[in-house]
């Protein structure tokens, strides 16, 4: 997606580069860098998105000052060709396209933003900047889906299986069967060799003492026979039973995991006991089980979870308190230490500001966003996509640069 996102700001005239091309190469080149950058630190990219989604006046400078400096790296004027307050809107696309750059490289980071702009998308100012954010978002819903499709295919496992090939029973040797024969039928065989110790010393024509001694012969060879042929079926199919119980047991492993995590689920909202707060739901403050729920409920589930599970968590929280209520993000000055608490547990390092769980875990920052009035499920929602953006930044796999083959 080579430069779309700049290209797009100057299709809608947010960005002039005056029919000179090397200005928009100039750009490129400061976005792929600060991309590279943000692969390297998510939570600095994050900051970014959260700067990028507040109005334009509603800008902390110092966010984007890094954006500024990489222009300056590759083009040390560009502060005389965007004057009159048209050096933020650059420093916008610049970001956003080393944003979009970024989520191509590490796919973490798009599932993060996807689920962010899933809360942030319906109360942004966005204005001439739709075309581009959809661009963004568009970018980030990919990485997400295919980061939900690995996620699925971990949980299930590739239920294939060779099964092996089955064990045969091996064929009796014809010639030693035909030397027992001979030994028993008479004093020697076709050739005139004797055969065996102890032959039918009469033949047939002898009557009565050959079929009396031919029938005992012929008896002990089919005996023999029989019995091997059957001890070999059954040691056979022991092979074959083995073989397929293997397999069988193959085709488990491979199913347990995705059937652990089912059950967890189905547990979880059977239950209604939160392992964080240590307590059934229905006897906690209703903001409180919901940030209790969001907690435990993250804990069952990958960053890059199906979307029914938004809906599960809501009629969780509906099952054991049907209050519709709306809340401001005031109001959740009331939750406890201990709800607060579990929040900050639940990452690691400080989240960035900006988000409802910023606020809520440290006590600091505010949304980007003009603070809408929520019922405690949709809250619950609001606050399980932060967390399972931020548990996607830190599972996210190190980036490693290969080496330019010599």
């Amino acid at each position: 997606m080579p430069a779309e996102v700049l290209q797009t700001f100057s299709r809608l005239n947010l960005i002039e580069f005056g029919g000179d091309d090397t200005r928009l190469e100039k750009l490129e080149a400061a976005a792929t860098a600060l991309a590279k950058g943000y692969t390297e630190d998510l939570q600095q990219a994050i900051s970014v998105l959260l700067a990028l989604a507040s109005p334009a006046s509603g800008v902390d400078p110092a966010t984007l000052e890094h954006v500024g400096t990489a222009i300056e790296q590759e083009w040390s004027t560009y502060h005389g060709a965007f004057q009159d307050g048209k050096a933020d809107m650059v420093f916008r696309g610049v970001a956003m396209q080393a944003l979009v750059e970024a989520i191509e490289v590490q796919p973490a980071l798009g599932t993060a933003i996807s689920l962010l702009m899933r809360n942030l998308g319906p109360y942004m100012e966005v204005g001439k900047n739709k075309p581009v954010f959809d661009i963004l978002v568009a970018t980030a819903d990919t990485a997400f889906a295919a980061e939900r499709d690995v996620a699925l295919a971990q949980a299930t496992g590739d239920l294939s299986h060779e099964l092996s090939s089955p064990t045969r029973t091996s064929k009796f040797d014809r010639n030693v069967l035909k030397t027992r024969i001979e030994a028993a039928v008479g004093p020697h065989n076709r050739a005139g060799q004797t055969v065996g110790d102890t032959p039918n010393p009469h033949w047939p024509n002898a009557g009565t003492p050959w079929s009396f001694d031919f029938s005992d012969r012929l008896t002990a060879i089919l005996g023999d026979y029989l019995d091997g042929a059957g001890n070999r079926g059954v040691e056979a199919a022991a092979k074959n039973h083995a073989a397929v119980a293997e397999s069988l047991d193959a085709l488990a492993n491979k199913l347990v995991p995705g059937k652990r995590s089912s059950i967890a689920l189905l547990w979880w909202r059977q239950a209604l006991y939160s392992e964080t707060a240590d307590s059934s739901y229905r006897e906690l403050a209703l903001l409180d089980a919901a940030v209790h729920a969001v907690v435990d409920l993250s804990d069952l589930i990958a960053p890059a979870y199906e979307r029914a599970l938004e809906s599960f968590l809501v009629e969780a929280i509906l099952s054991f308190s049907a209050q519709t209520t709306e809340f401001e993000i005031k109001d959740f000055s009331a939750v406890s230490s201990k709800a607060s608490l579990s929040l900050r547990d639940a990452v690691q390092g400080d989240p960035p500001e900006g988000l409802l769980l910023t606020s809520l875990a440290l006590g600091k920052g505010a949304l980007p966003v003009p603070a809408p009035k929520l019922t405690a499920q949709k809250w619950a929602v609001w606050l399980l996509r932060e967390l399972a953006a931020l548990k996607a930044l830190e599972a996210a796999p190190k980036i490693v640069e290969e080496s330019a083959s010599e």
